[in-house]
């Protein structure tokens, strides 16, 4: 197994990029963050917003979940605790469809961008 639980081999600018969100790294769910050509956002999830079934995550060639289930099994993961029930917690969610502005504009919950990676530039 390689040091990614089966994922391949991160990047330091993909790393840098999983800290700086509060994502954890060599985590299977968040393989894709920071590493394609859409997931750029980095997106704090307020309660409502991880509570909607809008937003679905390919978990498996058979499964899915909500973003929100997603997000709350990478915090556990990296805090070692389930966020409280009214925290902000973050995700990566696509930069194209502009998912987290408009999650943010439907819930009053917190949810907000924290930051938007720009993968053409090698700076970030």
């Amino acid at each position: 197994v390689d040091k990614c639980g089966g994922v391949g081999e991160q990047s330091e600018q993909q790393l840098k990029l999983l800290r700086r969100c509060g994502l954890p790294t060599a985590f299977y769910s968040t393989r894709h963050c920071f590493n394609d050509h859409a997931h750029h956002t980095c997106c704090m999830l307020g309660p409502e917003a991880r509570e909607s079934t809008m937003l679905q995550y390919q978990t498996a060639a058979t499964s899915t979940e909500t973003v929100g289930r997603a997000a709350e099994h990478a915090f556990r993961h990296l805090a070692g605790e389930s966020p409280g029930e009214n925290d902000t917690i973050p995700w990566c969610t696509s930069m194209y469809s502009m998912v987290c502005s408009s999650m943010a504009s439907r819930y009053n919950d917190g949810t907000h961008v924290l930051f938007i990676n720009n993968p053409g530039d090698p700076g970030n």
